[in-house]
């Protein structure tokens, strides 16, 4: 008989409260204890459960409609945990020191099977979850998981919406601790990861995977209002981390007639709403629907902040070619303005200045197959690299430089070329750094090389850079170059003899900058050749120039190379910029007041591209800066101008770069420069003992020069 009976118990018996129950599976139903929402239930109190036990070795089911919310304040258990199986699963709550582990052994979770189900985790709470956890697992499933606070741990995989269903996990505070995630079933259909003051910890490298959920709206931050970040064994030693922060407060800036600066027609504006009882949302600046001493402070507050930007007028602008790449830079586009033939080494050497390497980091520095004379390694930078323009414009602030017309060369503006893939990252990099420095920026299209036709290519390019980056209408973006209320687009190569585009098409291009009602109204300057108002030398012909350049409102001559600074003999001369200045200058500087166009001249400090060309090293010299500030001073003191086109700030191809430039460059395996130069001196023997950063020293003072602050002097400055 014992026997019989020992065979008939096929399931584990528990003698709990006086009943005997099979241990399998229970259910939560706490009305069957009386108990009904809104009032709460208590896991840890077996009347709730269908087998009136505490399940600790049991699966528990969450089912039942209209059941009480189910409280967690203790340790507890559960085999496995199915949360809406065939029924709505209600919501669990994990109060602090509630620690509940699923799964134990070990199966899946899920909080919502095919059903509705929510889990809460508030502050001090642990949920434990030993295998894979499934959040909204099939179709018509809803899940969620809310962590307030609280720690949720997961064995193994999880699963938001893995087999049709929909998942959502708020992290609002609090840690969720992954051992894996899935890169395309994690987060699958409508299913949605927001994290606002909490983390995701995950084991491994899972950045790829995360940035790929990002870019998708599958993680989002503070309701997709913030900013997700990630990053892999930098926050946690071999994990990958996940973080968010939330988008800064948007109060109006001030400028309530919305010409990009905050200026004295503003605070009229804003006076005539001054505490009126049904403000404008334009004055109202913390919209709170008043205008007060809180409005003020902000419009105070950003008073005149980017003047900087706001005219040409006054302003030294140099060129930036941000064209440099090397094979590591993440660019993959190899050697780029370095060398040649895929190469940076002796032989294959494109450029007559070094730059000065001293003062960028070791993550800026990528090695040549150059030697310094201390024998190690020369090293050169890549425009591709932030760090090293955000570090240029700090130059350009530290000196005293106003900013930078940015070249865009229209050649390399293919869709999905890593040439405009570079171009767009320096833009981006120049963008941020303007900001960051207080320095002006503009977009400068270099057409040169362009076929019949090819204008089109510009106005395509310019497009897509309004509507993928907002360029030139970025609220955001306070360095944007502005002049005359508009903002500023430099097209250079109009009215060049032997180029294939027409002039018709360069009508056609400023009139779209002019007039396109989306992506115009722009005050367009042209760099044209410098005999452009007498339609001579390396001008065509032709009087639709002058057509093109009165359609437009800056004219910018090209004058590198067209005077020197010696004799034909090698004597320093000034008489090449006297005569230039005279001849052309000045009487360009009047056409261009009789027509009501603004006047850019460009000055240069030198010129030198033996190892691009083949021809005579240093062949404009330098002399020290005298070269260079003679043309500025007689740009100044005899034209007259208003504004300065400096030729080049990084321009090292055509030895024309002010920034910091080397006096020791590398001098093995074989000189950086051809035999037949003995010495470097930069370009003559008075450059040899200035610091690296004369010629950035120079053109701030130049600026001071041009807009008063020193007299205007033919004589250079010392420092």
């Amino acid at each position: 008989m014992l026997n019989m009976i020992l065979k008939l118990c096929v399931v584990v018996l528990v003698l709990t409260g006086g009943v005997l129950v099979n241990a399998a599976s229970t259910v939560w139903d706490p009305a069957a204890n009386d108990i009904y929402p809104p009032s709460q239930a208590n896991w840890s109190d077996w009347h709730n459960w269908t087998q009136k036990v505490v399940p600790g070795d049991f699966k528990v089911v969450f089912k039942v409609s209209g059941a009480a919310d189910c409280i967690v304040n203790n340790t507890q258990t559960a085999t496995q945990l199915v949360q809406g199986d065939n029924g709505p699963g209600g919501m669990i709550c994990i109060k602090n020191g509630g620690n509940l582990t699923a799964g134990t052994t070990p199966v899946w979770t899920s909080i919502g099977y095919n059903n509705t189900a929510k889990v809460l985790v508030e502050q001090g709470g642990v949920f434990s979850v030993k295998e894979h956890l499934w959040i909204g697992f099939t179709a018509g499933a809803i899940g969620t998981l809310q962590i307030d606070g609280g720690v949720v741990n997961v064995a193994q995989m999880i699963g938001l919406g893995w087999s049709g269903g929909t998942g959502y996990i708020n992290l609002n505070d609090g840690v969720l601790n992954l051992k894996d995630i899935h890169a395309t079933d994690s987060i699958k259909g409508d299913s949605v990861i927001d994290i606002e003051l909490g983390v995701i910890i995950i084991d491994g490298n899972k950045k790829t995977i995360i940035d790929n959920y990002i870019q998708a709206s599958r993680i989002t931050a503070y309701d997709g209002t913030g900013k997700v970040y990630c990053d892999y064994n930098a926050t946690n030693t071999g994990k990958t981390t996940v973080w968010a922060e939330p988008a800064e407060i948007v109060f109006g800036t001030g400028d309530i007639n919305a010409d990009n600066f905050i200026d004295i027609l503003d605070l009229q504006l804003f006076i005539g709403q001054w505490l009126s009882v049904a403000p404008g949302s334009e004055a109202d600046l913390t919209k709170d629907q008043k205008v007060n001493m809180d409005d003020l402070h902000i419009l105070a507050g950003n008073w005149h902040r980017n003047e900087y930007s706001k005219t040409l007028t006054g302003k030294i602008m140099c060129g930036y070619q941000g064209w440099f790449n090397t094979p590591t830079d993440g660019a993959g586009r190899g050697w780029v303005h370095w060398g040649s033939g895929g190469k940076f080494e002796p032989d294959y050497c494109t450029i007559d200045i070094w730059p000065d390497m001293s003062e960028y980091d070791s993550d800026e520095k990528y090695d040549t197959g150059f030697q310094n004379a201390d024998g190690n390694i020369a090293q050169v930078f890549s425009s591709y690299n932030e760090k090293t323009v955000l570090r240029h414009f700090q130059w350009m602030q530290e000196y005293g430089i106003d900013g930078v017309f940015l070249q865009r060369f229209a050649t390399e503006t293919t869709p999905g070329s890593s040439g405009r893939s570079h171009r767009d990252q320096v833009m981006l990099h120049c963008r941020k750094g303007g900001n960051q420095y207080n320095r002006a920026w503009a977009m400068m299209y270099d057409i040169s090389g362009l076929a019949t036709g090819g204008t089109q290519r510009v106005i395509d390019d310019w497009k897509y850079l309004v509507d993928t980056f907002n360029v030139g209408q970025d609220p955001e973006d306070l360095a944007y170059l502005h002049h005359n209320g508009k903002p500023v687009i430099a097209l250079w190569g109009i009215g060049f003899k032997d180029r294939a585009y027409t002039l018709d098409e360069c009508l056609a291009m400023v009139n779209f900058f002019k007039n396109d009602p989306v992506y115009g109204g722009m005050t367009v300057m042209l760099g044209v050749p410098s005999y452009w108002r007498t339609l001579s030398g390396d001008c065509v012909s032709d009087p639709k120039v002058h057509e093109i350049i009165l359609a437009a409102d800056i004219v910018s001559p090209w004058a590198v190379g067209r005077y020197s600074s010696v004799s034909s003999s090698g004597v320093p001369t000034a008489s090449g910029i006297d005569n230039y200045t005279n001849n052309v200058t000045a009487p360009d500087k009047i056409w261009c007041d009789s027509n009501s166009k603004e006047y850019l001249p460009v000055v240069f400090p030198g010129f030198s591209w033996q190892n691009l060309k083949g021809e005579k090293f240093d062949h404009i010299p330098r002399l020290g800066g005298r070269f260079l500030w003679h043309q500025i001073y007689k740009s100044i003191n005899d034209a007259g101008v208003t504004m300065i086109y400096q030729a080049m700030f990084d321009e090292v191809d055509e030895g024309t770069a002010i920034f910091k430039c080397t006096s020791t460059p590398p001098v093995g395996p074989t000189p950086f420069l051809p035999i037949g130069n003995a010495t470097y001196p930069p370009y003559d023997i008075s450059d040899a003992n200035l610091p690296s950063d004369h010629y950035l020293w120079l053109v701030g003072q130049a600026t001071r020069m041009l807009t008063g602050e020193i007299p205007v002097t033919e004589a250079m400055p010392t420092r």
